[in-house]
């Protein structure tokens, strides 16, 4: 691949090409920062992806750049990359010819673009020599319709298929003859079934059950009286798509608690309340059954909040190995099959709600010894991700700077208290002197 940065930092580039290579991305790069350089770069061959800063030179911005490119190619991905969050400004920029727009404080979502964009070329292009095979040659049809990449379907002028290719019997996992006779629809999610013809994108469930997201589009096909004869289909699997989407998606989410939480934190909220709705939230947001913070107390542990718990189950009992096991490493405990645990005894309450996977973090607040336990647990099996789980530990500091300025917070109102009550035993004392004399 071979990726154009438009910018005037060759630092910033190595930022973002170290980002693009933790996706798995590692292109042959040019830089250009100057209207006449980009002018001979897109004149020099073609490119995979063009990514442009919006203020570049003085006289020289994003909206410029992507003039220039458009001028040239018409269908290489162009995104800005910037500093700057504007939605006018984003407005303008894909209006003019750029396909998104990053901010660099979200430069994770640059990679999973760029990989969409270029996929979406490459989709453009294999639908362009499917329509033109299409037109030139049945027989060339055939072969393409049978071999193609995608999925293909032909249905009758009253919906019935009457043809598919392999790559859509295998993407919903029913042989040919299963199919035929059949409408689209008979396939189609529950929820997407009535919505389907008004949406190019819906879901599938496979024969075995999965669902699957795709993007369709229809090309008519006409008899020699300008009738159509028959629909063609070209269906596109894009459920990886869909789920870096949602991950996307869950990923500003999280950053968006961590904020607001802290927010609650220095407002003073009641350490109570904001227990519990961050037991309600990392649960939410982290897809698990069940959550729980759990306080350490002379060896013991109390759960002070939680979700999905029958509150007659006492937090000593189905939590204590596990959560004393991470206080005493200090750090995140992730457990993939906790049945087969040997860092720790499985604890039975967990076994017995049917946990199968969890991660457990400390909240220490400074102290010599940790206030307690942050953990959420899954009944399926999950390999949770690095970033799940540094999202779990910021949480746990939220939280630790919370519960300590609470504590700090009664202290200051005890020892006023106390110097109240001195003050007015004092001043009893001085009247009874007084009263003596």
């Amino acid at each position: 691949m071979r990726f154009l940065f438009i910018e005037d930092s060759a630092q910033a580039i190595e930022l973002t090409l170290a980002e693009l290579r933790r996706y798995g991305f590692d292109p042959d790069h040019t830089r250009v920062d100057t209207s006449d350089a980009l002018i001979a770069a897109m004149q020099d061959g073609s490119w995979s992806a063009v990514i442009s800063e919006y203020r570049i030179g003085a006289d020289f911005t994003g909206m410029d750049a992507v003039s220039i490119v458009r001028r040239f190619d018409r269908e290489v991905p162009f995104l800005i990359l910037s500093d700057l969050d504007s939605e006018d400004r984003a407005f303008d920029l894909m209006r003019a010819g750029a396909n998104d727009y990053v901010t660099k404080d979200r430069l994770y979502r640059l990679a999973p673009t760029i990989e969409r964009e270029i996929r979406d070329v490459q989709l453009r292009h294999e639908r362009r020599m499917f329509f033109d095979a299409m037109r030139r040659s049945e027989d060339r049809y055939r072969r393409i319709f049978e071999r193609a990449p995608i999925g293909v379907a032909a249905t009758a002028s009253g919906g019935d298929l009457v043809a598919v290719n392999e790559r859509l019997s295998s993407l919903l996992g029913y042989p040919p003859e299963e199919m035929i006779g059949r409408r689209l629809a008979d396939f189609a999610h529950p929820d997407d079934a009535a919505t389907m013809h008004e949406q190019p994108e819906h879901r599938y469930l496979t024969k075995d059950g999965a669902v699957v997201w795709t993007k369709r589009t229809a090309a008519p096909v006409l008899s020699e009286g300008e009738i159509v004869d028959q629909v063609v289909w070209l269906i596109e699997d894009i459920t990886d798509q869909k789920r870096q989407q949602h991950e996307l998606e869950r990923r500003a989410a999280q950053q968006t608690a961590i904020a607001d939480f802290g927010q609650a934190a220095l407002r003073g909220e009641p350490i109570e309340t904001l227990l519990a709705q961050v037991a309600e939230a990392v649960s939410t947001l982290l897809d698990a059954d069940f959550s729980a913070i759990l306080q350490e107390m002379d060896g013991r542990f109390t759960r002070v909040a939680g979700k999905g718990w029958r509150e007659a189950i006492r937090a000593e009992r189905f939590n204590a190995m596990m959560s004393r096991h991470t206080l005493q490493t200090g750090g995140p405990v992730v457990v993939t099959r906790l049945a087969e645990e040997t860092r720790f005894t499985p604890p039975r309450g967990l076994v017995e709600k049917g946990v199968v996977s969890c991660v457990t973090v400390p909240i220490s607040t400074g102290r010599v010894a940790a206030w307690g336990v942050l953990g959420v647990y899954s009944r399926v099996e999950r390999q949770f991700t690095v970033h799940e789980v540094e999202f779990l530990r910021a949480i746990a500091i939220v939280l630790a700077q919370a519960i300590e300025r609470d504590r700090v917070d009664q202290q200051l109102v005890l020892h006023a208290a106390q110097q109240s009550s001195i003050a007015e035993l004092t001043r009893i004392a001085l009247h009874s002197v007084d009263d003596a004399v």
